[in-house]
């Protein structure tokens, strides 16, 4: 599943789409797999430049279960929401992510990514290190 709750990314990027035909979202602001393709979506992320990082976890079935369930609950979100809604759905799934605080500037992407370089690295102590 590739969640963007409040992204614009239609799935049909710099990839030819069956028939020329633009595969939709679902109504949570999600694509499940096989709909989307990984390497478009970045493409399209990389046009607002290269700001991006990708930070793969690995977690337990039933816990991605309950993430999947959540996105479902949640859904999308309004502008300048991505980031809170991310943060919503990661922290209630527990585990590893109950780790996450909630400061108040958390709509932005960059504080949330900062959380979750710091539970991927431990004790990176700050330093943004090769997850990118």
């Amino acid at each position: 599943m590739l969640y963007d709750p409040a992204g614009s990314y239609t799935g049909c990027y710099k990839r030819q789409c069956e028939d020329g035909v633009t595969i939709h979202r679902g109504s949570g602001e999600f694509f499940e797999y096989p709909n989307y393709d990984w390497d478009d979506y970045l493409a399209y992320q990389r046009d607002d430049g290269e700001d991006i990082a990708i930070i793969e976890f690995v977690i337990p079935e039933q816990q991605a279960e309950l993430l999947r369930n959540l996105v479902f609950e949640y859904g999308g979100a309004g502008i300048m929401e991505c980031a809170k809604r991310i943060y919503t759905v990661l922290h209630e799934s527990g585990g590893i992510f109950s780790k996450l605080e909630e400061p108040f500037w958390l709509r932005s992407p960059w504080e949330l990514k900062k959380q979750l370089l710091d539970i991927y690295y431990p004790s990176r102590g700050g330093v943004i290190s090769g997850a990118y």
